[in-house]
């Protein structure tokens, strides 16, 4: 009986040590997908209204999802106490002060750069900064969703896999 049940939960565990690993995946193309649709939101802002940044990050805390809207609070509340600090700064350090962001760097330079563009230069430099890190973006979504389509089935069945090889083991 006890051996049914360390077999049962070697397995629980297993299991969820795949899932752990899918869910990772999947929370790393959301995470890309909130900063798009920042991106969306800011580029709307430039091209229809021009609105100072406080009001430009204030809608995209209130529009996009985190880790994108909790950026732009932590920059909101950043910018009130701006001293002598360049905006350039203050949004490199709340992008990259964020720990429950788990981009590389090479996913964070798109965006790094365009703090440092935004707010600083005409409508058309800053819209072309934009189309960049969009880009860039769009390129960064594509490859974590396929990874993610990839490897997900691959964490789940290598996990259970794993599993089932100890309980043969053990039992």
């Amino acid at each position: 009986m006890i051996k049914l049940l360390g077999a049962a939960l070697v397995l629980a565990a297993s299991c969820a040590f795949g899932a752990g690993g899918v869910l990772r995946l999947r929370r790393h193309a959301a995470q890309l997908r909130a900063f798009r649709r920042m991106t969306d939101v800011i580029r709307a802002e430039l091209a229809f209204r021009l609105s100072p940044v406080p009001e430009l990050l204030e809608k995209i805390a209130e529009t996009c999802a985190e880790p994108a809207s909790g950026f732009a609070r932590s920059l909101l509340g950043a910018l009130r106490s701006l001293g002598d600090e360049p905006f350039s700064e203050l949004w490199r350090r709340a992008l990259l002060g964020r720990p429950q962001l788990k981009l590389t760097n090479d996913e964070l330079e798109p965006l790094v750069s365009l703090g440092q563009t935004l707010g600083r230069y005409d409508a058309e430099s800053q819209l072309r900064s934009l189309g960049y890190a969009e880009t860039r973006l769009d390129g960064y979504i594509a490859r974590a969703e396929r990874r993610c389509r990839d490897d997900s089935r691959l964490r789940a069945v290598g996990a259970l896999s794993v599993g089932v090889f100890i309980v043969i083991i053990l039992i």
